[in-house]
């Protein structure tokens, strides 16, 4: 990671590419229907301690950041799907 680790909390604005383009472009893994893959312009994107972090979308979170080519290297950055996993966090509220 070229630079400092900021010590404000960065935000960015995401678009969504389809799972199938993700598939493409991460021919290697294997990108599941919990996941959730976004894709800006080069240099846009998940980078060194963003895993865990919030995709959030109309003030709803609909994604945790799980992994990804860093940093934002053209390729989609690919999120764990919240609602995918709604029964077992609400089982597991405390």
């Amino acid at each position: 990671y070229p630079g400092e680790v900021p010590n404000k909390l960065q935000t960015i604005n995401l678009f969504s590419v389809s799972n199938e383009k993700c598939a493409l472009d991460h021919s290697f893994a294997l990108i599941l229907p919990s996941n959730i893959c976004t894709l800006n312009k080069a240099g846009e994107g998940a980078c060194h301690g963003d895993s865990g972090g919030p995709l959030v979308y109309e003030d709803y979170q609909v994604g945790v950041v799980s992994w990804g080519i860093p940093c934002a290297k053209g390729r989609p950055d690919v999120f764990t799907r919240v609602y995918t996993y709604r029964k077992w966090i609400e089982e597991n509220m405390i």
